[in-house]
């Protein structure tokens, strides 16, 4: 059986896998991060495999809800599953139908969407006129508006769907917005528990899935597959 995740992670530079180490390693609020969680520096001092290892493994756990870590199962976590549950987080209409590559592009277009109305209005001016002019055809600036507007990319045809996917992920500026966006968001949600419950949740929150982490990592999975990947196809919609 292909493991999707370890095959993104092999498209990696060094300096994106230092970006995924820090989202996914960096220690913050929770004490047991220092406890239990090696520091991103000695993540990345492995070799190569051992490196790609380390992460596969950090996301499967960060993934897992509570019960499935405290069974010892999180390794078992497929990367297709990983999607499926950032979908239902996201309450994105995604089935088992779709593919790694579709629900991968799902979530990268609904990040990104969530935090275009985020980014100041300069920027945002800005990024839509580069669009608009690379994205020149009658059809492209149909799909350039469906994009601001929110529209699903699984509506749009395949090749449609790559083109537009690909210019998105090179605007790096915008992904690290979303990737913030997400952050933000999740920590708000979060905050109430884990400050007016602290100790009671402590244990439970160390375990239970990690959006927080694991959003901005497959947004980060799925930048690097869109720029990389020359094999990249869609099924026809």
């Amino acid at each position: 059986m292909a493991d999707d995740l370890r095959a993104v992670l092999e498209l990696a530079t060094v300096e994106e896998l230092q970006d995924l180490t820090q989202i996914l390693f960096s220690r913050r609020f929770n004490p047991l991060d220092y406890l239990c969680t090696p520091p991103p520096e000695m993540v990345q001092s492995q070799d190569r495999d051992a490196w790609l290892d380390m992460l596969a493994a950090r996301l499967r756990f960060l993934a897992a809800d509570g019960l499935t870590v405290l069974r010892g199962q999180a390794d078992k976590l497929s990367y297709y599953e990983i999607l499926l549950r950032v979908c239902q987080y996201l309450k994105l209409p995604c089935t088992e139908e779709l593919s790694v590559q579709d629900l991968e592009s799902e979530i990268f277009l609904h990040v990104l969407q969530r935090s275009w109305n985020q980014l100041p209005a300069h920027q945002r001016e800005q990024l839509q006129a580069e669009l608009t002019q690379e994205l020149a055809g009658p059809w492209q600036r149909e799909m350039v508006q469906a994009f601001l507007k929110k529209g699903s990319v699984v509506a749009l045809g395949s090749v449609l769907r790559a083109v537009l996917l690909r210019k998105l992920a090179g605007y790096t500026a915008l992904v690290q917005g979303a990737r913030m966006v997400m952050v933000r968001g999740v920590t708000a949600l979060l905050g109430p528990v884990l400050w007016g419950w602290f100790l009671a949740e402590l244990g439970w929150s160390a375990i239970a899935t990690n959006y927080a982490r694991v959003i901005p990592a497959v947004l980060t999975l799925a930048q690097i597959r869109l720029l990389r990947d020359e094999s990249l196809t869609w099924a026809p919609a």
